[in-house]
């Protein structure tokens, strides 16, 4: 789960990523349609804003100023409107994606062989079921959404700029082209710190839960101490992990503020000396400011946005990985039932091992007859679990065979052969 991160994102993963949504598309879609209704109204304030100072400059006109300014009124209050339409579907689709997406990731979990929780920690499970899935929520709802608005925005609002003046918009957009770029550069770089971030706040959650889980053992050979030092190092390392994560995203803000200011700067210096020279009127003067002003929002939201997919990838990367994992299969071909006489269990030149290297059990031969009772005794780690654990499947034997009434137990379904032992765990 750990293994290198690429900096490109793939067409691949967005599709994998974004597929998600598909049961939601009609939520998500209204909310776009309202979204784009919005950045409609939005971009048409310039256009009425020159129009209303030229108009009022020639004619001196406070009624005609008075009804611009009901119009520009009108205008901001049915876009905020269509603003909060969008927000909550937004939120309702958002919301549901999550708990579906939670709800199929533990279904899954729960019908994986038990061998994949022998090198899964359970408190790793549940920070990828938390934190990894809090992560691409807002990618998947909100951002998904605006990402379509922010980019009609600015392409809109660059259009417009050129309709107003074509020189002021070259000044915009060379100075804009420079600092898009920084986002371009720093995005990979967030992308693989978040996935290292979430990989080590993951590794510290396994570690609270497993202590947590054999408190008595803990206890009993005076570890706390021992166990609260993990805990600080994994937390540390989670700390200088997010620190550095947060100084790129701080960048971009900062980035993305100070951009905008010499931006408009440049606009108002060049413009100001247009406005003198007679080039430009001041109503145009006050519509291009206006515009500035409505692309600086997407400009900054989708750096925000890029840095947030960064994240959501590296998230989805994970939780893709355990959703890719094949289930334990229940059923053969053709089961077989089991009699219902009583049981009679035969393991026949078994050999099994967790791993090649540490064998377990080597040509091991066990009968339990019906109707008695067979105490298996020995030192931890001589297979008593492990020879429960093959009755129940929960993992196969490399050779030799293991019969309940004289079928071998690869016939049964496992779903009639859990339902017929029974299974009594230590109390702990």
């Amino acid at each position: 789960m750990a293994e290198e991160v690429k900096g490109k994102i793939s067409v691949a993963a967005l599709k994998r990523l974004f597929s998600l949504t598909k049961p939601f598309a009609r939520t998500l879609y209204v909310a776009g349609v309202m979204m784009l209704l919005d950045t409609v109204l939005t971009l048409s304030l310039p256009l009425v804003a020159r129009l209303a100072t030229n108009t009022v400059i020639q004619t001196h006109s406070a009624a005609l100023l008075n009804r611009y300014g009901l119009v520009m009124l009108l205008l901001m209050l049915a876009s905020g409107v269509f603003l909060y339409i969008e927000y909550y579907l937004v939120a309702f689709a958002g919301n549901r994606i999550v708990t579906d997406l939670r709800a199929r990731l533990f279904a899954h979990l729960e019908r994986l062989p038990v061998a994949y929780f022998d090198s899964h920690r359970s408190g790793d499970l549940t920070s990828y079921l938390s934190n990894d899935v809090a992560q691409m929520q807002q990618t998947l709802t909100e951002d998904a959404v605006r990402i379509v608005g922010n980019v009609v925005t600015l392409l809109g609002g660059i259009l417009m700029a050129l309709v107003i003046d074509w020189q002021l918009t070259v000044v915009v957009l060379v100075m804009l082209s420079f600092f898009m770029s920084y986002f371009i550069l720093l995005g990979p770089r967030l992308r693989k710190l978040s996935r290292k971030g979430l990989d080590a706040l993951a590794e510290v959650t396994g570690t609270m839960t497993e202590a947590m889980g054999n408190v008595r053992l803990v206890k009993a050979f005076d570890r706390e101490e021992y166990e609260e030092r993990r805990v600080r190092e994994g937390l540390g390392n989670v700390l200088s992990i997010n620190m550095r994560a947060a100084r790129i995203e701080s960048s971009f803000g900062a980035v993305g503020l100070a951009g905008f200011g010499m931006i408009l700067i440049g606009v108002v210096w060049y413009g100001g000396l247009l406005v003198l020279s007679g080039a430009l009127s001041p109503g145009s003067m006050l519509a291009f400011l206006l515009t500035v002003a409505i692309i600086s929002g997407p400009m900054g939201s989708i750096a925000i946005q890029i840095s947030r997919l960064q994240r959501a990838i590296g998230a989805s990367e994970r939780l893709f990985a355990i959703l890719d994992e094949p289930v334990e299969q229940d059923q053969p071909d053709e089961p077989v039932l089991i009699p219902s006489s009583p049981a009679h269990v035969i393991f026949e030149s078994v050999n099994f091992a967790y791993n090649s290297e540490n064998p377990v059990l080597q040509m091991f031969n066990l009968e339990m007859l019906p109707g008695k009772v067979t105490a298996l005794v020995g030192p931890s780690g001589s297979g008593k679990s492990t020879i429960a654990s093959l009755l129940f499947r929960f993992y196969e034997p490399q050779n030799g065979s293991i019969f309940l009434n004289g079928i071998e137990l690869s016939q049964l379904s496992r779903s009639d052969l859990r339902r017929y032992v029974g299974l009594a765990p230590p109390h702990t």
